[in-house]
């Protein structure tokens, strides 16, 4: 099994191989399963800061989340414009409470999938889902960056989401914006991005597989550190 978090109460939460929710509480076995709501093949859980327990994976093929209600029912979302499913990953809470999860690698272009993010925000019994679509992405992480939005580290550079505008980071730090429109796809740099930290005091870094570090600053890149700036590797992971 695949540990996920330990709740407040001190139940243990885990994804089993057999595509099952499983806990441990009290030192009793539980499990949830798509019967209970539960997506087909669920691939990460996220504790959010209220206490509300989320799941991302997929469902006959189609990206899916669920979020465990106080009746102890998982309640799904299909997100079959996005993906064939949501990149263990790519999850995190906005500072709305409003949760986003990215696609998966390689979405089907022929199902109509054409790969990126969505944001989902619950508030009492209603659902809000908003897409963003970026093509031929690979989310490998969110990070918040304080305004309601993200920023994702992706395959192909990168990305800042709002609920306003889509913004695209380049290497040479020019950033372009543009106005989100749900059919839009934005190819940006080959430049694999695999880790984000954002700082409090405003400053985002960003490890790269081939690029080094970069740091960046309000809209602006400031600095990539490389080999040459000291690093053993241009080749940084975390």
């Amino acid at each position: 099994m695949n540990y996920q978090f330990t709740n407040i109460d001190g139940s243990l939460w885990f994804i089993s191989n057999d595509e099952k929710v499983v806990y441990n509480k009290n030192k009793k076995w539980y499990y949830f399963d798509a019967a209970d709501g539960l997506p087909l093949a669920p691939q990460s859980l996220y504790l959010t800061k209220n206490g509300r327990i989320w799941c991302g994976g997929s469902h006959n093929q189609v990206a899916a989340t669920a979020y465990l209600n106080s009746d102890n029912k998982w309640i799904k979302q299909i997100h079959d414009s996005i993906s064939w499913s949501i990149n263990e990953n790519a999850v995190t809470e906005g500072v709305d409470g409003g949760v986003w999860f990215g696609g998966a690698p390689n979405p089907k272009g022929g199902a109509g999938q054409l790969g990126g993010i969505v944001k989902i925000k619950v508030d009492s019994n209603t659902t809000r889902t908003t897409p963003f679509y970026i093509s031929h992405p690979v989310f490998n992480s969110l990070v918040l960056n304080g305004d309601s939005g993200l920023y994702a580290a992706t395959a192909f550079g990168l990305h800042s989401f709002s609920e306003k505008i889509l913004h695209t980071y380049y290497r040479n730090g020019v950033k372009t914006i543009v106005q989100l429109d749900p059919k839009l796809k934005v190819n940006s740099e080959r430049i694999i991005y695999k880790r984000l930290k954002w700082t409090k005091s405003g400053t985002l870094w960003a490890a790269t597989s081939d690029g080094g570090v970069r740091k960046y600053f309000g809209d602006k890149e400031q600095k990539t550190f490389t080999k040459v700036d000291g690093l053993g590797t241009n080749v940084v992971y975390d």
